[in-house]
């Protein structure tokens, strides 16, 4: 029977080992930087399950992306809810507004001082995918 290489399980351990702590701290250093707390996201609204800020938290632009919920709304409702929520984010300073859905497809824009816009489900056509 083959002794096992211990020494090189050991070596290969510690290098995976390194190497998973990189990466934690990548994601914390630099993809977490700006992501708004899930409490400060449940008084924006309770539509938003993830969001994001510009210049690590503290610029003027937002992306989000909402609670399967959303999708459950009526019309006039998604339009109400889009137009707090909006509201609720330039109350804290943000100006460019976007936010999608699961499928990453864009549900909410708003711009500058313009109007919050709903985009409404579109039915994917067998062709599209």
């Amino acid at each position: 029977m083959r002794e096992l290489p211990w020494a090189r399980i050991a070596g290969l351990s510690a290098v995976a080992g390194l190497v998973v702590v990189a990466l934690v701290l990548v994601n914390a250093i630099f993809w977490d930087a700006g992501r708004v707390s899930s409490e400060e996201l449940a008084k924006v609204s309770p539509f938003l399950s993830r969001g994001k800020r510009s210049d690590e938290g503290l610029g003027t632009a937002f992306a989000g992306r909402l609670h399967r919920v959303w999708s459950e709304l009526e019309a006039e409702e998604q339009s109400l809810a889009a137009e707090e929520l909006v509201e609720q984010l330039r109350q804290r300073g943000v100006r460019e507004i976007m936010i999608y859905d699961d499928e990453r497809r864009l549900r909410i824009q708003a711009l500058g001082s313009g109007p919050a816009t709903v985009i409404a489900n579109s039915p994917v056509s067998p062709a599209s995918g």
